[in-house]
């Protein structure tokens, strides 16, 4: 709503007649009474004009000036609150590159840098009641009981092989370190600690070591613990390698002749010169191995993989970060520790942490007792870059992998059939982000979504598998099949899926499934901002 106010002017007077006009008369021409009447008002009807006209300026300036002091004052109190809030977690030893308010979780985000190293380090500060509070109180050592603290650290770890050396890697920083040379520190943690969340994650290109806890004193022991392992872990010393051995691989002798991967080895014993022959199995072990034995003994588990190496062929993702049980027993303890010092250093790391403010200014006290040990090395961030992988295939890439099934029936197929489309080789923008969402959303969101109904009434397969939309790559993917599926029906459902595609390109889709889609969508943030809001963080 507006208000405008208009005001009515006389009519302006001809500057030929204005009051600084020279009016010439002579005897033979004598000027009347009302001429010099009207004169006189034309005078005074300038002067009155004038006076309007400079109020009329006066009032517009006025406002202008009002309006630019509600603006400045504006823009100062945006600025004074943000540096309230910011310079309460200011460390000499970081420098802040951007922050931002985000009113849907009622949070501030602020990415800083180590001076030094040039880690980056993430802060999430929730704008919660108990946080004003001890700001305006100058009372930091009051911690909310519901506060979720949590600091994660992660490497961007790059494998160029089936070896899974990230993978070992992530096992063997947790068995020990130089502050804590415990043998098992993480199982440590796990049973004595007042953890809400304790864990150790290898990605396809980075690694990841997260915790979570409500208690401070905990947090900080669980933080203290981590940072000394992801640092100065003993598996990469001297003396190390029998972490190596036991995280990773190693021979073993059984005294039994079952098991997989065994070779035999014959002992002698001369004490009469007489040999005597005692039959050993050589087994290979270690936990990484014994975990990918089982990844590799689920179909799914191998179909996917196989499928991101297809996909993938000249980039990281081509190979298996977690490791190949084929190709793990060919590491060495040497390659070993050389991707340790390449990857795992603080200008290759990022750092997130949520807490109370007297939580991150400790956390980060002790984070930098760390990282100032270190010097910059710049060749540890570039070169764990990953680039995107072109869309280079002319014609779709097909391979057929054997895998051990159960035994066969006459009724149920055991063929598993999988299409995967690489969907971007360039960054996207939020809103084609959004668009590739709402479309998996719309395909196989629901059991009315076009694909997947199309699919489950086909009665090709028993299942759908592939999962759509995969976000957790630099590139994304879409991936849809079924499994169950009889040999001579694999060409069938191959048909069915692009038929089904080319079919909704033509028709499109109705406004009310788009309007549905973006609804749950919707409906899925709000609820993860409302969960976090009930938790505490």
């Amino acid at each position: 709503m507006s208000t405008r106010v208009q005001f009515e002017l006389p009519p302006r007077v001809n500057p030929a007649y204005s009051s600084a006009a020279v009016i010439t008369t002579t005897q033979d021409d004598p000027l009347d009474e009302d001429d010099d009447e009207q004169l006189l008002s034309m005078i005074v009807a300038e002067r009155q004009y004038r006076r309007v006209k400079i109020k009329c300026l006066i009032i517009m300036s006025l406002s202008t000036f009002l309006i630019t002091l509600s603006i400045v004052y504006k823009i100062l109190a945006f600025e004074s609150h943000k540096i309230q809030r910011f310079s309460s977690i200011y460390h000499p030893a970081y420098e802040i590159i951007s922050h931002n308010h985000l009113n849907e979780y009622n949070a501030d985000f602020v990415l800083l840098y180590h001076k030094k190293t040039r880690a980056e380090l993430l802060v999430y500060l929730p704008s919660t009641i108990s946080n004003q509070e001890r700001t305006n109180n100058d009372t930091l050592s009051q911690s909310s009981p519901l506060q979720e603290r949590v600091f994660g650290i992660s490497f961007r770890t790059k494998p160029m092989d089936n070896t899974g050396v990230p993978h070992i890697l992530e096992h063997s920083v947790l068995s020990g370190s130089k502050k804590y040379p415990v043998k098992e520190p993480f199982l440590h943690l796990m049973k004595g600690s007042l953890h809400t969340f304790l864990n150790a994650m290898t990605y396809n290109d980075r690694t990841v070591y997260p915790v979570a806890s409500r208690n401070s004193k905990d947090f900080v022991n669980l933080m203290s613990v981590y940072l000394d392992a992801v640092f100065h872990p003993l598996c990469v010393e001297k003396g190390g390698e029998w972490i190596f051995q036991k995280e990773g691989w190693r021979y073993d002798f059984l005294d039994t002749a079952e098991g997989d991967n065994t070779t035999t080895a014959t002992s002698m014993n001369r004490s009469n010169d007489t040999t005597h022959h005692h039959r050993q199995i050589m087994q290979y072990k270690g936990v990484v191995y014994s975990e990918m034995m089982g990844v590799y003994s689920d179909p799914d588990s191998v179909l996917q993989r196989k499928s991101e190496a297809l996909l993938f062929p000249d980039t990281t993702y081509h190979y298996d970060s977690g490791g190949d049980p084929f190709f793990i027993p060919t590491l060495s303890y040497e390659n070993f520790t050389n991707f340790y010092h390449k990857y795992y250093h603080p200008s290759n790391a990022k750092i997130f942490l949520t807490g109370d403010t007297m939580d991150i200014l400790d956390a980060m006290e002790r984070i930098d007792s760390y990282l100032k040990t270190f010097t910059l090395n710049r060749n540890s961030r570039s070169d764990s870059i990953i680039p995107f992988q072109t869309k280079r295939f002319n014609e779709p890439k097909k391979e057929r992998i054997p895998y051990a099934v159960s035994e066969l029936t006459i009724t149920e197929g055991q063929h598993m059939f999988t299409i995967t489309w690489l969907l971007n080789d360039q960054h996207l923008n939020a809103k084609t982000e959004l668009a590739f969402l709402v479309l998996d959303q719309l395909l196989l969101g629901n059991p009315s979504s076009i694909l997947r109904q199309t699919l489950e009434k086909s009665q090709l397969g028993t299942s759908i598998i592939g999962n759509g939309l995969s976000t957790g790559l630099l590139q994304m993917s879409f991936a849809i099949g079924m499994k169950g599926v009889k040999k001579e029906k694999v060409l069938d459902l191959e048909s069915l899926i692009l038929q089904t595609l080319s079919k909704i390109v033509v028709d499109g889709f109705d406004n009310q499934d788009i309007a549905a889609a973006l609804n749950s969508l919707e409906f899925r943030v709000s609820d993860s901002i409302f969960r976090l809001a009930v938790n505490g963080r």
